[in-house]
């Protein structure tokens, strides 16, 4: 008897030290505000604005990535954009997991990522068969991360339980 109790108490400190390992992973569903100026061109001094959401759990954070918005509203000298307006879906540019801007093309509107950073980004317009172009700014809207537990820990967690219990039956069938 007290041989199964010191295995019983090996197993449960050792899913206790288990417990303790597992880090929740940060995800949530980050929005950013759009916004900007035409510098050039016929609607030269025209303002824009509007706003977009994405998970990034998506993100792998390694290389390029390419997410496609879940929200995308873009107001624009009253016409009003959304990813259902777009010639092809908007998607929204990473690299290494840093945000380079939204890639977006409407039939009067583009709006191209930054190649390094997010202050590269610009967009351009053809009204008229007349072009212009302006600039972009991207702001993150400060919401509260989500904590999700990290799928390879509770797994490992599973697996340890499992192995215990099957250890423990095997111990009474002999």
């Amino acid at each position: 008897m007290s041989n199964n109790f010191q295995k019983m108490r090996a197993i449960a400190a050792t899913i206790a030290l288990s417990l303790t390992a597992i880090k929740p992973a940060q995800s949530a569903t980050l929005t950013y505000n759009i916004s900007g100026t035409t510098d050039s061109g016929p609607l030269v001094g025209e303002t824009y604005f509007g706003s977009f959401s994405f998970d990034d759990l998506n993100l792998t954070r390694n290389g390029s990535e390419f997410l496609t918005p879940a929200n995308l509203n873009l107001n624009f000298s009253n016409p009003i954009f959304s990813n259902a307006t777009s010639v092809l879906p908007a998607q929204l540019a990473f690299v290494d997991g840093t945000f380079l801007g939204l890639n977006l093309s409407t039939s009067v509107y583009t709006f191209v990522p930054g190649f390094f950073s997010v202050n590269e980004a610009s967009f351009a317009y053809q009204v008229n068969q007349q072009g212009g172009a302006g600039g972009v700014n991207y702001t993150l809207r400060q919401e509260p991360a989500a904590s999700v537990p990290e799928p390879a820990a509770t797994i490992g967690l599973l697996l340890l339980s499992a192995w215990g219990i099957s250890k423990k039956l095997n111990h009474k069938i002999e």
